[in-house]
This record gives C-alpha cells, sequence and structure tokens, in this order.
C-alpha cells in the first residue's frame, strides 16, 4: 500500500506513529552497522539524491539496511512524518510538498542503541502547470493560459466582468461572467491526461445555489454542483466531482461536504490521483476562510482519455468564474492556501 491521505488532510505512511520517538540509549557503539538508505526502483516515483524528481502524491519507497541486529528503524521526513518500521520493510514515502526533502533514519539494535545515517536528501518536483487562466484580457475573444499559452475560445464578446480580486484591483482584474446556458469558454483540445494525476481548481461567484457543470474535459472529469441524495450537506445540494473509469464508459461522482455559497467567491479544488486510487476535493470562501478537505472517495482507474477539448461553462449553471487552474499533478496544501486568497500562480 502506499501513503495516502485521511479525510482530515493528515499523511498516513505504513509504521508512522504519532507520538515523539523514545530516546534511544548512547552509551556505547551500537552493534549494528551504520543503516543504508536506497531509493527503490518500481514505484512511480524513484527518489534519488541530488535527483528533482516525482510530485506530491507521487508516492515512492526506500530500502533501509543496518546489518543483522536491527530490531526496528526510526525515521523521519522533513517536511513529513516520522515513524518505525521492522528491518525488511520498505519505507513507502509519498511526499505532501514540493521541495528538498530530508530523510533521517536510525537503526537500534535490542538494547536500545542506536546508529544513525547520513540524513539523506532529495528534490520533489514542482507538478507541471497544464493550464492556468486568470481571464484578466478584460475582452476580447479568446482568454490566454499564462503558463503554456494555450487559449479558451469565448463564445461571446461580452462574457467579461469583475474577477475575484476586482475588490483590490478593479482596473486589472477580471473573469467570466456565464448567465446563459450558452456561455462558454473552450479550448482546442484536451488539456491533461485524465489517465494521470491531475488537479482542476476553480474560483466562482455563483449567482444562485442551482446545478450545472462549471469546468469539464469531455467525459475525463466534469466539476459541477450538482443536486442528489447523495450530497452530505443539509440542502442536498453541493460541490461534486465527476472522473471517467475503466475504458472511459463509466463513470464516479465524489460528492462534497460544501454548498455553492451564492454572492461570494468560493475556490473548489479536485485532485484525482491514480496511484491511491482516489478523489480529493477542497472548498473555501475566499478571503474568509483556508481550504478544508471537503470529500474523498475511492475510484478506479481510467484506461484512455476521451480526447476532448477542456469546457468552462456552456450548462445551465449560472455566476462568475475566474482562476481556472488544471495542473498535471498535485499542488501542496500551502499552494491551495494561497489559492484561496487570491494568489495568481
Amino acid at each position: 500500500m502506499v501513503a495516502a491521505l485521511s479525510l482530515s488532510g493528515t499523511l498516513l505512511v505504513p509504521g508512522a506513529v504519532a507520538a515523539e520517538y523514545p530516546a534511544a540509549a548512547t552509551a556505547e557503539a551500537a552493534q549494528s552497522g551504520v543503516p543504508t538508505i536506497t531509493p527503490v526502483a518500481g514505484y512511480p516515483a524513484l527518489y534519488e539524491q541530488g535527483v528533482s524528481t516525482g510530485g506530491p502524491d507521487v508516492p515512492g519507497a526506500f530500502a533501509l539496511d543496518g546489518g543483522d541486529d536491527v530490531a526496528y528503524y526510526r525515521y523521519k521526513f522533513t517536511p513529513g512524518p516520522r515513524g518505525e518500521i521492522v528491518p525488511g520493510e520498505l519505507l513507502e514515502f509519498a511526499p505532501r510538498h514540493a521541495g528538498s526533502t530530508w530523510l533521517a533514519v536510525s537503526a537500534v539494535d535490542a538494547r536500545g542503541i542506536a546508529t544513525s545515517a547520513p540524513t539523506y536528501e532529495f528534490n520533489v518536483r514542482l507538478p507541471v502547470t497544464a493550464g492556468r487562466w486568470l481571464f484578466d484580457e478584460g475582452e476580447g475573444g479568446t482568454a490566454v493560459s499564462e503558463v503554456t499559452g494555450d487559449t479558451l475560445a469565448l463564445s461571446s464578446l461580452d462574457l467579461w466582468g469583475p474577477g475575484s480580486n476586482a475588490e483590490l484591483f478593479p482596473d486589472d482584474d477580471f473573469g467570466l461572467v456565464l448567465d446563459e446556458p450558452a456561455d462558454s469558454a473552450v479550448s482546442s483540445g484536451p488539456v491533461v491526461d485524465p489517465t494521470g494525476l491531475f488537479t482542476v481548481s476553480a474560483v466562482v461567484n455563483p449567482d444562485d445555489a442551482g446545478p450545472g457543470r462549471v469546468v469539464s474535459q469531455g467525459s475525463d472529469f466534469e466539476l459541477a454542483v450538482v443536486t442528489s441524495p447523495e450530497c452530505p450537506t443539509a440542502t442536498a445540494t453541493c460541490w461534486a466531482f465527476t472522473v471517467a473509469t475503466g475504458d472511459g464508459g463509466g463513470s464516479t461522482t465524489t460528492y462534497a461536504d460544501a454548498e455553492p455559497l451564492p454572492g461570494v467567491w468560493n475556490a473548489v479544488t479536485a485532485i484525482r490521483n491514480p496511484y491511491a486510487d482516489e478523489v480529493r476535493m477542497y472548498f473555501c470562501e475566499s478571503y474568509v476562510d483556508t481550504p478544508r478537505q471537503v470529500a474523498q472517495s475511492t475510484v478506479d482507474p481510467l484506461d484512455a482519455g476521451s480526447g476532448a477539448p477542456l469546457l468552462v461553462g456552456g450548462s445551465d449553471w449560472s455566476g462568475s468564474v475566474d482562476n481556472v487552474r488544471v495542473l498535471a499533478g498535485a499542488p501542496a496544501d500551502t499552494k491551495m492556501v494561497q489559492w484561496c486568497f487570491g494568489a495568481t500562480t
């Protein structure tokens, strides 16, 4: 099993413990030798020293070897979890943060004497931005992704309106106002591979609590407001994320414990993680609170994408849309906090 997140957002790693490590004896030299740390091939990421690879939520593993006298190993990732594992058990790890990461390991023998390995440092790669549309053009028939240059073609020149930061920057921040089913913005082709690890996020201001699609890529995925008895909300209306499964003919919908909030900016993020066979969703009211995890569900793998373009709007949903982001990868928790408070990166 690879590492996964609990509903509270806590990283679960095999063998992890919450308590502080017990102090080890330090009298004389340990019977076992200095332990070695070796990255294991065959996982989605091979976290070698001095190499930037993997990414948040992309699992890897390490083999630990301290000789025959080791009773157990203590480990600590910085940033990340800490815990203990027995000899022969692989240390599996799915990072939640990009950047430099340190792994400290001690081999502890039956007498409690610990021998530490040199600190192992590796670099977790940032997720790749597949598209980021801030809609700050304010005019014209297209919106351009800041990072990739991919364009969304607008169904009308009249879609422009105030963006989520317009109160602070009234002359520079814009979004799209979608108040008719035909109102939409569409790419020329698919933006992200839906069979891999990907993220869809948008900042939206609903006109009402009515249902409808906000962002989709054909049958690959759909971020929407739905009304369903499956919604874990008092109104039976909630944010939801539907993803294709199998050969694309099936699908799974994840229902969030979050209702649309009309008249204010909602920041909604959905992550599909094929390594953990799950979907997670996060929600906040922009500039008011920090994101909270509002859904987690198990989903089957997808074999191939639909080849359809990215579509913003084009449904009965009515409201304003800003800061649509699609990542080939997963954002760190800190990045979602920044999105909630108006970050444009």
